[in-house]
């Protein structure tokens, strides 16, 4: 399996997230679960396509999940504080098959000149069943433990210090007010595990269909390589704000209402500036959007945005969150945007927004997130008379991970020939850079995540993540015409929505929505918003030609996940949209 001695000079790793790394990965590696069978009382005759098969019986299987409890409690069967038994058991057969080949094509006995009778290799039924204890000993890692209770184990405990120190560093890297530039959260939990060549983070689904690792466990994810995307689970410091079964309502605000062909113009970049719209070329250029609805009546604008908090509130007792699409602000005008929004809803859990500039400053495509927790600083504060304030927001940056390309068809449809030449290929000017992909636990058993347009519809390299990790929720911010079921978004979220369950709500601006309605080549449509889940629903967010935000209400539905191997995860949550209403500004006085 390799040429690492250490393997065999220190044993087992003693943290569960150090195993499911090294066993993750050897199975990916070794393709083996395309022999695993997930019927424990399958018979195990190998059929005439001579394909071996793993099967874990049933006493096989609970052995696994004994262990892993043991492993969390922290005591093993004889009273100690050591590894299972079972574990150091397994891991001897991984040392004793040290030589072996990794792949599954390559091992001698499965070739078909051999005994078809011959099983599969002892090390492949041991990394399975090692890697189910390592997922059965990180119960409830990633998920909120309540105030008060014991801790369930040692190595939760590491994590949790780790947590502790990040914020700690968030906080000395903040400005001094409550809304925080969030420090980055750790790569992987794998302490032991190169991170260049494998990450583990906490996962929120199981995905229902399909055989791959993701099916397998229930507690943890394999993420890595950090190269291809680094993934962050944002964990919360306190208690949510809100209950598991609360429902989740949340104000969809299209801004920009107006968007012009002018907007649209070509950014300074070598050659090919200053050439008119008119010359006819072939080559790429590359493109910038100005937003000029963040200076002209800024201060309207965010009045606004109350008064429609307000609204909203005549129909609801508290508004969630709220949401704005891509590129709809800034980092400073979001930040001012989210004190103003405070101010009108005290009870908000988080705001998202795309943006043009992110939290270290730079001029980029992003998504902006800010997600109100408890100030632990000032709640240690309160016997004191020290604290002033008991809720800290702390605010994440993520940047796009494709660029926008306008192709002569987009330019036609948006109307935009006036200021770019369709005979061009248009990128939008976005330097990428490392990417990386957050996810936000928001309630006790619920996590979203965001992606920005483009990265909707590619594929590579975060939809494995995405599919790995299995938030509950996904919001995708777009720039883009209107929302409809036959459109490309509809697409691309029915795939995350069918594997791993993820519910998806998509949201584009007004503003190109009526760019493409103006331009008559359809049947107009104000669906600022569509909504995918794992029932296959397919809901349209309509908003009125004179309203200016869409109250969304969504409830958790408490669901079972099962993996492969038959254990059941029980604090599964499947968001479902319930209803939709238009919202208006108040008539002025």
């Amino acid at each position: 399996m390799g040429t690492r001695p250490d393997l065999v000079r220190y044993g087992a790793p003693v943290i569960p997230y150090d195993l499911f790394a090294f066993c993750g990965h050897l199975i990916q590696a070794s393709g083996l679960l395309g022999f695993f069978e997930p019927d424990p009382d399958a018979t195990p005759e190998i059929g005439p396509d001579q394909t071996p098969k793993i099967i874990l019986s049933r006493e096989e299987r609970d052995a696994c999940a004994r262990a892993g409890k043991e492993w969390l409690d922290g005591t093993s069967a004889d009273g100690s504080d050591r590894l299972p038994r079972l574990v150091v058991e397994l891991w001897d057969v991984l040392i004793e098959h040290f030589d072996s080949p990794i792949r599954a094509a390559f091992y001698e006995p499965l070739r078909p000149h051999h005994d078809a009778t011959k099983s599969c290799p002892d090390w492949w039924r041991a990394a399975i069943k090692l890697l189910i204890i390592a997922d059965e000993a990180s119960e409830q890692i990633g998920h909120v433990q309540p105030v008060g209770e014991e801790s369930l184990s040692t190595h939760h405990d590491l994590i949790r210090q780790r947590w502790a120190e990040v914020r700690q560093e968030a906080e000395q890297v903040g400005d001094t007010d409550i809304l925080l530039h969030r420090k980055k959260y750790m790569a992987t939990y794998a302490a032991a595990a190169d991170p260049g060549i494998v990450c583990v983070q906490p996962k929120g689904r199981v995905s229902q269909v399909g055989c791959t690792l993701r099916n397998l466990s229930k507690n943890l994810a394999i993420t890595g390589p950090i190269g291809g995307a680094r993934c962050s689970w944002n964990q919360l410091s306190g208690q949510p704000k809100a209950e598991n079964d609360e429902g989740l309502d949340i104000l969809l605000v299209p801004i920009p209402y107006e968007l012009n062909a002018a907007d649209f113009s070509e950014r300074a970049n070598g050659t090919g500036h200053g050439q008119s719209p008119t010359t006819v070329r072939t080559s790429d250029a590359n493109f910038e959007l100005a937003q000029p609805w963040l200076e002209d009546d800024w201060d309207a604008l965010q009045l606004n945005i109350k008064a429609l908090i307000k609204q909203a509130q005549h129909d609801v007792r508290t508004i969630n969150a709220v949401i704005f699409p891509e590129l709809a602000l800034s980092y400073t005008r979001f930040r001012q945007l989210c004190s103003a929004v405070k101010e009108a809803e005290e009870n908000i859990e988080f705001v998202i927004s795309g943006s043009s500039s992110n939290c270290e400053g730079e001029s980029c495509n992003c998504v902006m997130t800010a997600i109100w927790e408890e100030n632990t600083q000032a709640v240690g504060a309160e016997a004191s008379g020290e604290a002033d304030q008991n809720e800290v927001s702390r605010i994440t940056s993520q940047k796009k991970h494709h660029r926008w390309k306008l192709d002569e068809r987009q330019i036609a449809e948006y109307a935009l020939s006036a200021t770019l030449n369709p005979a061009r290929n248009w990128w939008e000017s976005h330097q990428i850079g490392q990417r990386e992909l957050n996810f936000f636990q928001f309630r006790k058993d619920s996590v979203f995540s965001t992606l920005v347009c483009e990265d909707l519809a590619r594929s590579e390299p975060v939809h494995d993540v995405m599919r790995s990790v299995a938030p509950n929720l996904l919001f995708a911010l777009l720039m883009d015409g209107a929302q409809l079921p036959t459109r490309w978004s509809s697409r691309y979220a029915s795939t995350l929505a069918d594997d791993p369950g993820t519910s998806v709500l998509t949201l584009t601006s007004l503003g190109l929505i009526k760019r493409v309605n103006d331009n008559a080549r359809y049947e107009p449509s104000n669906s600022i918003g569509l909504w995918k889940d794992e029932t296959g629903q397919s809901v349209e967010v309509r908003m009125p030609s004179d309203a200016k935000a869409v109250l969304v209400s969504l409830c958790a539905a408490q669901t079972i996940d099962s993996t492969l191997d038959g254990r059941q995860s029980e604090n599964a949550r499947s968001w479902r949209f319930q209803s939709q209403k238009p919202i208006y500004l108040p008539p002025k006085s």
